[in-house]
């Protein structure tokens, strides 16, 4: 299939597919599609690979989001400690632990 400048269309197979399935339909003829049999082994094991991908990427992730939180708030702690405004009694500098970070609360979970 192409377009009326004569370049290929994208996806013109399912274009194809699609007009078929409008002309059976304008006839009155009424398709039936048939999903035959198990899942192939490949795709339950494309399938599986990108489960472990996206729960890897996912553990990643919020192992950056709890970085980049407590750079934020050791940095907020720095900046009023500097001003003056904090100091032991500071609720935001007591809630930060010395070096340790989420991450290594996490891991012994």
């Amino acid at each position: 299939m192409r377009d009326d400048r004569g370049d290929l269309i994208r996806n013109a197979h399912l274009l194809g597919f699609f007009r078929r399935i409008c002309r059976l339909l304008f006839h009155r003829i009424r398709p039936v599609f048939v999903f035959d049999g198990a899942t192939p082994e490949l795709k339950r094991r494309t399938l599986a690979q990108r489960r472990r991908m996206r729960d890897k990427q996912n553990t990643r992730l919020r192992k950056t989001a709890e970085k980049l939180l407590m750079n934020t708030l050791r940095s907020r702690a720095i900046v009023s400690l500097a001003a003056g405004s904090g100091g032991a009694g500071d609720p935001a500098v007591q809630a930060i632990p010395p070096a340790a970070g989420p991450a290594s609360t996490a891991q012994s979970n």
